[in-house]
């Protein structure tokens, strides 16, 4: 019989006790192999966000900081050759010159987690959190595509554009039409399609530099003056003006409105079912002003403009995930800004009792105007010449825009006016110079923040210095700067020394016995 086998009634305490130590042993090999698995999965998420960071740094030194100092360099030694500075767009790639090339635009991705992971700790320290929001390894931005935007920071400050498309994995946006740079034709797909060395394309832009830019209903007071009877009217009208977002609110629909049904839960809960998404299987979420209940919607929630009718097509029941919209009377402390691209409110027409008839009458009016638009128009002024010809059409009457006026000393010039001007410019030079009486250039001694900062630090230096000398070294400057005043006022030679030496070289020569008289006039 085999020893490991035991019998019934021997050794059962021992054999209880063996089998649970056995099961403890394999707990513990289970549970120390699930935390190794957490703990290898935090730290390689740790080391994820850490070459992430490392890879930004080297991308945002190759490709801006890198780039920026040498653009730098080159100004400087434009401006000091002058004439003589050097023609950079030369050799294979000279057409391509300053376009951005593909290895610019591969920009590190942001891991999910390093977001998250970001969002929690400005949780724990009592911060907002930055977008986009992460649910279930997912981010949910606040900026959708055809949404209106403006541009808060850049060169295009102030710019107000549709969002063509959203970068997730950088968390930038491109906006049509605004901040457009030159690429290398070689970044797109262009099908066989000859397009030239560079195109101009949009450039992301990062979220945070961009704001939210939706229609906000507002009452104001409008004034109308009586001719009849001399009196100010005034009353109460809702105009819609474009407001600019500065914070947006984004909010899990859980409760309210059932947006499948159009059912009124209150305070109770949505059904799991209609909380999510059936295109996407993502939950819906709701976006609001900062501080107030107005919902702005989203772009796939507005009303569409069909182009042929002017119509606008309203929501239908069959159409889920649409909510009723109405607009919110409750002021909210954001900034108000004036639509860059609105043209001046012309006279209001009388509302006409058919919507259809009223569009189509319009229509006509405008297509009369169009077709009464010459080719080439002329100046409003008749004593003026036309300021154009069949060659040329300057720019005013391409954008119409009547205020525009060129001259010689105002943008745009000629390519040509430098070197037209060169030679002139040096003649007045140097006639300027060879006339004495001609007035001379004011020179002004140019200041920098630098050297304000530099100055203030050797003054410091020097009055630190001042503060460390020994009496000995304060009685030595104090007796240097006596015999110097003493050499500003007296001679250099006093007159009894003159004479005395005078007579010594008399008596030498033995011109004269005797000593010699002062003589007047001599010092």
């Amino acid at each position: 019989m085999s020893q490991l086998v035991v019998k019934p009634g021997r050794n059962v305490a021992r054999q209880a006790r063996r089998n649970k130590d056995i099961r403890k042993v394999e707990g513990a090999i289970i549970w120390h192999a699930r935390e190794r698995k957490k703990r290898q999965k935090v730290a390689q998420e740790r080391w994820d966000s850490k070459q992430a960071l490392l890879q930004h740094a080297k991308w945002k030194k190759d490709n801006i900081d890198n780039v920026k100092r040498k653009a730098l360099q080159n100004v400087r030694e434009d401006w000091q050759l002058g004439p003589l500075r050097p023609n950079r767009a030369i050799g294979e790639g000279a057409d391509k010159y300053g376009a951005l090339t593909g290895r610019q635009l591969q920009k590190p991705e942001i891991p999910v987690h390093m977001h998250r992971d970001r969002n929690e700790a400005r949780r724990k320290w009592g911060l907002e959190l930055e977008y986009p929001l992460i649910v279930d390894s997912k981010k949910y931005f606040h900026i959708e595509k055809d949404d209106r935007v403006v541009v808060v920071n850049g060169r295009e400050k102030g710019k107000i554009g549709l969002v063509q498309d959203i970068v997730a994995r950088t968390h930038e946006i491109i906006v049509t039409g605004v901040n457009k740079q030159y690429y290398d034709s070689d970044v797109f797909n262009n099908g066989g399609e000859d397009v030239g060395p560079k195109r101009a394309n949009e450039v992301p832009i990062p979220m945070n530099d961009v704001r939210l830019v939706v229609p906000y209903e507002m009452t104001e007071i409008l004034r109308l003056f009586d001719k009849a009877t001399g009196n100010v009217e005034e009353t109460l009208t809702k105009v819609c003006k474009d407001v600019i977002v500065d914070k947006v609110f984004m909010e899990r629909h859980t409760t309210g409105i059932d947006p499948f049904t159009g059912k009124d839960y209150g305070d109770a809960e949505i059904p799991k079912d209609h909380q999510y998404d059936p295109r996407t299987s993502l939950p819906i979420f709701h976006r609001y002003i900062a501080g107030t209940q107005h919902r702005i919607e989203w772009p796939w929630e507005k009303p569409k403009v069909v182009e042929d009718t002017g119509l606008i097509e309203e929501d239908t029941p069959d159409r889920p995930g649409f909510l009723s919209r109405t607009w919110s009377t409750v002021r909210h402390p954001i900034n108000s800004l004036k639509s860059m691209t609105s043209k001046k409110p012309e006279n209001k027409a009388p509302k006409a009792a058919d919507g259809e008839a009223m569009f189509t009458a319009k229509r006509l009016e405008d297509a009369k105007q169009q077709a009464s638009i010459k080719k080439l128009p002329k100046s409003k002024d008749p004593g003026l010449a036309a300021a154009y010809d069949d060659i040329d059409t300057t720019r005013n009457i391409v954008e119409d825009a009547d205020s525009m006026a060129y001259t010689l000393v105002a943008p745009p010039f000629p390519d040509t006016l430098g070197a037209e001007l060169r030679d002139d410019i040096a003649s007045f030079e140097r006639a300027a110079l060879e006339d004495k009486d001609s007035p001379r250039p004011l020179k002004f001694k140019r200041r920098s923040r630098m050297g304000d900062l530099m100055g203030g630090i050797a003054r410091a230096k020097l009055l630190a210095a001042q503060k460390m000398k020994t009496p000995m070294q304060l009685r030595w400057e104090m007796e240097q700067a006596r015999k110097i005043k003493k050499k500003e006022t007296e001679p250099l030679v006093s007159t009894s020394e003159l004479l005395e030496a005078l007579n010594r070289h008399r008596a030498a020569q033995k011109v004269v016995k005797g000593p010699v008289e002062k003589v007047e006039g001599v010092e």
